[in-house]
């Protein structure tokens, strides 16, 4: 794997080091209405060669987010979250992307990635115009 970040080989040694001391979890479950959700924003997102959690508008004027596209398949309950990357590469890639977050001062995907409250996933994948 070719990896190269905005910090450096400092972001890898980080996100190597949160790793390490990583408590074993239990492996997510797919389930096919996340799949469906994650797969609206994905269209939406290419369409608009867009880089945003925020969807389309709603009737309230709000605009949609990833806990309103989960509602649209069922109930949920616990908590929620959305990791996008971009890019054309593959699934390994953009784990690694998402768990080094390089460039995201909060970590916040690799938080969701090591959070054990969740326990369910679903992914897709659409090309976009500016990323591929």
């Amino acid at each position: 794997m070719n990896l190269q970040t905005k910090g450096g080989k400092q972001v890898w040694e980080e996100a190597l080091e949160s790793l390490n001391t990583l408590e074993e979890q239990p492996a997510l479950v797919w389930d096919d209405y996340l799949a469906l959700a994650a797969e609206d924003h994905c269209k939406y997102t290419s369409a608009r060669g867009g880089v945003s959690h925020e969807g389309q508008r709603m009737p309230n004027g709000d605009y949609q987010q990833p806990w309103d596209r989960v509602d649209k398949y069922g109930s949920w309950e616990g908590t929620v979250a959305e990791s996008i990357a971009f890019g054309n590469i593959g699934g390994a890639e953009f784990m690694v992307e998402l768990f080094i977050d390089d460039g995201v001062a909060d970590k916040a995907h690799r938080d969701h990635i090591l959070n054990s409250d969740y326990k369910k996933t679903g992914m897709a994948v659409c090309p976009h115009p500016k990323f591929g």
